[in-house]
């Protein structure tokens, strides 16, 4: 006969109710039973009752010593995780998904086109920050930049075409934070930039420490007490660090919003965005599901962004008090997407926890003209933004020819509890979308 056991679970009552059953059997005649027999007897069958659990390989909860309210309640939820298991492993069994082999150690280096290209743009961008006397984050230049050039062909890439593509991409920059940004703030916000502030240095960074749950930065003489803490959605620093200073320039935020402050400071040094894995892209709840993770049990960190000069381990940092916090709240596990063509190191992603890899995607950049001072210029947009707008003009994308790496999304466990077990062939492999 086929075992249709879907979970075991054990009651215990007080020891005074349970010794009042033993006394009024009747079949069982006792003069005294004392709290070392009664000890005994509910571990005997507590045992047995975990061991038959772990061998039909079914969930098992105890009971104990709860009114009838809380029992009922307890043996709901238990009950619906059971059901939710079901649903899961249906949704898992179902997948079609396609598989490669591949090492994560291998892939997370710039390949060699980018990092001669990156020689090249540097200097352009560094000399564009000096001579505009404007205050913008110079790395985003970089990237920006970076990204265009891919929608040439590699062998036809010219020194004009690096110089064009750092003035278009310089006046898409400039153009947004005029729009965003006062004067004042934006001389704040990149002070990082200049060599003299204290806290925010990119010459002279200092370390973020965590020190029993209280952060500081230091270094070099200098010491600044350090919050982290959430932020108000509605709060106008989210906007203006995900739409206008981070390098995709295009917020996305569903959940709750994380960041970094000194200690008296109006303003963040870092952000951290979320959303529920319940309304991530199916691709990515199918990558969850081969892991054995329950989609709807998991975090995405959407975007992240620190200011220049900021310390350094922030990332990772971030990263990690986050995970703490959702672990708190029972949460199974948490997911990113990154770039390693265009990554120098993945320590500090790794360093936070996020470090397996969930799948792997074709990576290509999408860009539309925008009129900045009677110049067509080409401003980088997410497929999100694409869809949202319908756009059906011209779009430049990643030439054919240009190879990039993937972009790997990676995940990392806070704490099992979907109680689904990962695809067997994944153990050597990687799926690819």
């Amino acid at each position: 006969m086929e075992e249709n056991t879907a979970g075991i679970i054990f009651i215990e009552v007080t020891h005074e109710e349970l010794r009042k059953r033993i006394m009024g059997d009747v079949a069982k005649k006792r003069s005294e039973i004392t709290d070392e027999d009664i000890n005994s007897q509910q571990s005997i069958a507590r045992n047995r009752a975990f061991s038959l659990a772990k061998r039909l390989d079914v969930p098992f909860v105890v009971i104990r010593n709860k009114s009838l309210d809380e029992a009922i309640q307890i043996t709901t939820n238990f009950i619906e995780k059971i059901e939710s298991k079901k649903r899961l492993l249906l949704e898992q069994k179902s997948l079609k998904l396609k598989m490669i082999k591949l090492d994560l150690n291998s892939m997370w280096n710039s390949h060699w086109l980018l990092s001669s290209l990156r020689k090249e743009v540097r200097p352009l961008v560094i000399k564009k920050f000096v001579e505009s006397g404007n205050t913008f984050d110079p790395q985003d230049l970089e990237h920006q930049v970076l990204f265009y050039l891919t929608t040439i062909s590699p062998g036809l890439i010219k020194k004009s075409d690096i110089e064009e593509a750092v003035e278009q991409q310089y006046l898409i920059i400039e153009d947004r934070i005029k729009k965003k940004l006062s004067t004042e703030e934006a001389l704040y916000l990149f002070r990082g930039l200049k060599e003299f502030y204290p806290d925010l240095n990119s010459r002279h960074r200092l370390n973020l420490v965590n020190n029993d749950g209280n952060l500081f930065a230091i270094g070099d003489g200098r010491s600044f007490e350090v919050y982290f803490k959430k932020v108000d959605p509605q709060d106008r620093v989210v906007s203006l660090f995900t739409e206008t200073l981070h390098y995709v320039h295009n917020g996305r935020s569903g959940r709750d919003i994380f960041a970094l402050y000194f200690k008296g400071d109006k303003y963040p040094w870092a952000i951290e965005t979320t959303e529920s894995g319940a309304f991530a892209r199916k691709y990515k709840r199918d990558a969850l599901l081969a892991h054995g993770i329950n989609p709807d049990n998991a975090i995405e960190l959407t975007r992240m962004y620190v200011l220049p000069g900021s310390p350094l381990m922030s990332i990772s940092l971030m990263d990690g008090l986050v995970r703490n916090y959702y672990k708190k709240r029972g949460l199974e596990a948490f997911f990113t997407c990154t770039m390693p063509a265009y990554s120098k190191t993945k320590s500090t992603t790794i360093a936070g926890g996020l470090n397996k890899i969930l799948c792997i995607r074709k990576l290509k950049h999408l860009f539309l003209p925008v009129n900045i001072q009677g110049k067509t210029c080409w401003r980088m947009v997410t497929k999100r933004e694409l869809e949202r707008k319908e756009y059906t003009g011209e779009i430049k994308t990643t030439h054919s020819d240009f190879y990039l790496l993937p972009k790997v999304d990676v995940y990392g466990i806070i704490q099992k509890k979907s109680l689904l077990s990962p695809l067997p062939e994944l153990e050597n492999n990687v799926i690819c979308f």
